[in-house]
């Protein structure tokens, strides 16, 4: 599972975010222009954000609906 997360939460991924907390929602095209990425790339990351439910889609438009995000996790030694 945690292998997942950092799969998903990608530090392009986790800069799209930062980028996007607080915003109103943002076009594709609009946000590449700002994080100065190629369109298809920030496209392929947007949809795996909306698939893992941290972006929300309005229209044409993505958007980060949350202030922010909090990931906890521990590790504990193997009985």
């Amino acid at each position: 599972m945690l292998d997942l997360m950092w799969r998903t939460l990608t530090p392009r991924r986790q800069e799209l975010l930062q980028v996007m907390a607080g915003r109103k929602p943002m076009s594709i095209r609009g946000l590449s222009k700002l994080i100065g990425r190629d369109v298809k790339a920030t496209h392929g990351d947007i949809q795996i954000l909306l698939a893992a439910g941290l972006l929300e889609k309005v229209g044409n438009k993505a958007v980060f609906p949350y202030d922010g995000f909090h990931v906890d996790y521990e590790l504990k030694a193997v009985a």
